[in-house]
């Protein structure tokens, strides 16, 4: 399982490096989704390289199977649905900050939300198995 996590932590990593092109792109061209195009490519790296890091300290926290199992489901589906809502965002330019009548910008709303409350589970079996 903790390979599963060195492997989705290097796969979102990559994918925040190739969106760095976007974001480069629209640094230099001033174009309007500057933001959201740094937001996607920071983000999505500082994603993966949190799941390397914790991939690396599972095995010295010393965890039990389920837990490793719970943290492992919980975050990727967290850092996933963030990486989703980010590069819609960043494409259509919805920021998905409140629930509008657009479908983009639900979708994005609802990705966030999934991820934020996903993230705060799998962070909380983490703190709880550890203590």
């Amino acid at each position: 399982m903790i390979q599963q996590l060195f492997f989705h932590g290097f796969i979102i990593l990559l994918i925040g490096l190739i969106g760095g092109y976007p974001f480069s792109f629209s640094a230099h061209n001033k174009k309007e989704r500057e933001t959201a195009w740094r937001l996607f490519h920071f983000a999505s790296c500082m994603g993966g390289i949190m799941l390397i890091a914790i991939a690396a300290c599972l095995h010295v926290l010393e965890i039990s199977e389920a837990s490793t199992f719970w943290v492992l489901f919980f975050s990727l589906i967290a850092n996933y649905a963030f990486v989703l809502g980010m590069f819609i965002a960043a494409v259509s330019g919805e920021r998905g900050l409140k629930w509008e009548k657009k479908f983009l910008n639900k979708a994005v709303y609802i990705l966030y939300s999934v991820a934020t409350t996903f993230s705060l589970v799998f962070i909380l079996i983490l703190l709880y198995s550890i203590y």
